[in-house]
């Protein structure tokens, strides 16, 4: 992927509410693994595995959006 893009980091309160993020790129026709990516900490250091394969939940990378849907899945949350 090439180009300039505006970079929008949001923080979510917890578990729940990322995956939220998630629902609503759902809603919003996108697709997991094409238009936003589940990113998963490995647990060797800080983390306690939440997951069954030993790994927790820390983000969600969304490709280039559109302002307008941008904006309809980040209006939820706080931006940092």
């Amino acid at each position: 992927m090439c180009g300039n893009y505006t970079k929008t980091i949001c923080g979510a309160k917890n578990r729940g509410q990322l995956l939220r993020a998630t629902d609503l790129a759902a809603d919003l026709n996108l697709k997991e693994g094409e238009d936003y990516f589940l990113i998963k900490d490995m647990c060797f250091t800080e983390l306690e595995p939440e997951d069954e394969d030993g790994t927790t939940l820390t983000c969600i990378g969304f490709r280039p959006l559109d302002d307008e849907l941008a904006h309809t899945i980040s209006k939820k949350y706080q931006l940092y």
